[in-house]
């Protein structure tokens, strides 16, 4: 089959045009805070950092929303800007209808085990991620040789 110059110039065009559609992580975060309004009407919205919105619901309950994995599975063109903001809050939407009854108790956690290196893995990938405020799962060292 012959390459044609043509078809490439034409290929491109349509690549960049789609690339230039593309919108900007501050211009993500204004619109989830905009659709996130609507359907979270009993919370507040405070945007701490790129990406990043404090969220404070009625109920008392405060949380940090991370957009970065829905920002990614948007600009890589895996889901539209809709389809992402939408399952991004719908997974919020629980939130504000927690009550006391749902707190987690001491009697609900479980230990788990883990050696030294999966917790020097775990730090190492979040300063490799760029991570500016590093916090480890809560540990207890169990032997000497921890």
């Amino acid at each position: 089959m012959k390459f044609s110059p043509l078809l490439f110039v034409l290929l491109s065009m349509f690549s960049v045009s789609a690339f230039a559609n593309d919108i900007t992580k501050q211009e993500f975060s204004r619109m989830y805070i905009e659709r996130a309004q609507l359907s979270l009407e009993q919370a507040t919205f405070d945007k701490v950092e790129e990406l990043t919105i404090e969220i404070e619901f009625k109920n008392g309950l405060h949380v940090k929303a991370n957009l970065a994995n829905s920002y990614a599975r948007y600009s890589s063109g895996q889901a539209t800007i809709d389809e992402v903001l939408k399952d991004l809050i719908a997974s919020q939407i629980e939130y504000q209808n927690l009550g006391e009854a749902d707190a987690i108790s001491i009697s609900h956690l479980r230990p788990v085990i883990k050696s030294k290196s999966y917790l020097e893995n775990v730090k190492g990938q979040l300063i490799a991620a760029g991570a500016s405020d590093i916090h480890l799962p809560y540990f207890e060292k169990l032997t000497r040789g921890y």
